[in-house]
């Protein structure tokens, strides 16, 4: 499999946050896909604390964990993105009108960390995901041989 470890290496030495850019989300009572009732509880933010997004918008740069921010070896752009599920938000929360892209290890941590209703994605479509990861897995196995 091919991996920028030395890149990557270079680029968290530099950058130790892994990415310059990190949103939190007070409250996403909004979201059709959420959890729980709308407006929530009598005070207008979600309780708990709050989450941060890390985005992974320009191409080139490394992919990060929108949980984490911990950079993948791998850039956005590439075909190494069919390893992960990717999440697009035009919600345009961030107060700008492009999309953000984040990336996650798998469909369930989307669900988990973006307060989904479980059953948000099909079966197709997780059948989908997991036979590209399959076929993406089997042919980097093919390169390193």
């Amino acid at each position: 499999m091919v991996k920028d470890w030395d890149n990557l290496q270079q680029y968290e030495n530099h950058n130790p946050n892994s990415t310059g850019e990190v949103y939190y989300d007070d409250d996403d009572a909004h979201s059709k896909n959420s959890r729980g009732k709308r407006g929530g509880g009598g005070g207008g933010g979600s309780s708990g604390p709050r989450r941060r997004f890390y985005p992974s918008n320009v191409q080139g740069k490394f992919i990060v964990n929108a949980i984490t921010g911990v950079a993948y070896p791998w850039r956005v752009g590439s075909i190494y993105e069919d390893l992960l599920w990717k999440v697009c938000d035009a919600s345009a929360k961030r107060g700008k009108y492009e999309p953000d892209f984040y990336f996650y290890d798998s469909p369930k941590q989307a669900i988990s960390h973006r307060r989904y209703k479980a059953d948000v994605y099909s079966a197709e479509t997780l059948d989908w995901w997991k036979g590209k990861v399959a076929k993406m897995t089997k042919l980097l196995e093919s390169e390193d041989d």
